[in-house]
């Protein structure tokens, strides 16, 4: 009985532990600016492995009660995997690098199988609601308080630190696309499926606009949609809502064609280096049989320099499952596969935590948002979410 009570108190030490972890990793994450300008770049990674290191039991036990199918599938991921790393150093890759990119596909299939209570859930809402608010105010500041010159002099600042862009097409409007943005069409996500205060989703809502990614726009907009229908509990609902949709849809097409022939050329040079970086990636990958199959292995590297871009020991691209399947070869698929499949399952019951989940897949592939701890904050975060669902 003692034995049990202790066994039982540990796990309680390392439920707070991890959750204090990953509520500090997020608040970081969404306040890389202006942490990044103190150093404090690479604290999120050291943290995200202390925080696996101090869940690994809580991992172990969660994953050896699923199905057998579900236990086999992530052992030979982590054995694909772990031989890649061999792999990948035989070819000469930089070991930091390699030791980087298996920890992070290892930590996102750990992170299904770890739960926290939904205050995780409700703290990764509350520090996007903080970011998001920071996006207001700041828009209201570009807008209304600082000169032409001093918003010159305020975007050079954001590029020159490798924070994002901060631009406006016609002065009315000012696009704040920086580092901490990447969380808050999720958090919006959750807002929505936890049925969170107007005034929390209305914040979160504005951020995205002002946040002004085009793939976050394009994702929230499927996830209204999709959990609009499906929240409708019976067919005739279902055939109503359908309609309205459609109707709304007639209306506000002519508007969303204008916008795209307005945005898109404007886009044009982000759209160009999507286009070069796929190019370059598949084509270093097609090399030889053997890299083509198995990839050119973890941390892979680059030596080009192009009228773009200067891609030499590039590890960040707009395209990142791109460059994952650079490394990774056929197994990126099998991996994909994996993880997808593995959010099937861990949110069959509440699907419109998947639908949450895929809307975020839709934004991240064509961003550097995925595969990377941004990925992992996400699937803990939804995973939370599940206890107050439980509960009611």
């Amino acid at each position: 009985m003692k034995i049990h009570l202790r066994i039982q108190d540990d796990e309680k030490i390392l439920n707070f532990l991890g959750l204090l972890l990953i509520v500090i990793i997020t608040f970081l994450v969404s306040r890389q600016f202006p942490f990044n300008l103190l150093g404090f770049e690479g604290i999120p990674k050291i943290l995200i492995t202390l925080f696996f290191l101090i869940t690994f039991p809580i991992f172990l036990k969660e994953l050896y009660k699923e199905r057998l199918e579900v236990i086999v599938l992530v052992s030979i991921m982590f054995i694909i995997s772990s031989v890649h790393v061999l792999y990948s150093l035989f070819q000469g890759n930089e070991p930091v690098y390699v030791v980087r990119f298996f920890l992070v596909s290892v930590f996102i299939l750990m992170a299904y199988f770890i739960t926290f209570r939904d205050t995780l859930a409700k703290a990764f809402i509350f520090i996007n609601v903080i970011q998001s608010l920071f996006l207001i105010f700041f828009e209201i500041y570009l807008l209304f308080i600082v000169s032409a010159n001093d918003i010159v002099e305020i975007r050079q600042f954001f590029l020159n630190n490798n924070l994002g862009d901060v631009y406006t097409f016609n002065g009315f409007f000012y696009r704040i696309q920086i580092l901490g943005n990447p969380l808050l069409p999720v958090a919006f996500f959750l807002s929505l499926i936890m049925n969170q205060k107007k005034i929390v989703k209305i914040i979160l809502l504005i951020g995205i606009i002002i946040a002004a990614n085009l793939a976050f726009y394009i994702s929230t907009l499927v996830f209204l949609i999709l959990y609009y229908l499906y929240k409708a509990n019976n067919n005739e609902k279902f055939v109503n809502r359908m309609l309205k949709i459609s109707f709304l849809a007639l209306i506000v097409a002519p508007f969303i064609v204008l916008y795209l022939n307005y945005i898109l050329p404007k886009k044009e040079e982000s759209l160009n280096i999507r286009e070069e970086q796929f190019n370059i990636l598949i084509k270093d990958l097609s090399k030889n049989t053997a890299s083509t199959l198995l990839g050119k292995g973890f941390g892979n590297t680059l030596n080009i320099e192009t009228g773009i871009r200067n891609y030499t020991n590039k590890i960040y691209y707009e395209l990142q499952t791109v460059y994952f399947f650079n490394q990774f070869g056929i197994f990126s698929f099998a991996y994909f596969f994996a993880i997808l499949y593995l959010a099937f399952k861990r949110y069959s019951i509440q699907k419109e935590k998947f639908l949450a989940y895929i809307c975020y897949i839709l934004y991240a592939v064509t961003n550097p948002y995925i595969l990377d701890v941004t990925h992992v904050l996400v699937i803990l975060s939804l995973n939370s979410a599940e206890k107050k669902y439980e509960k009611k």
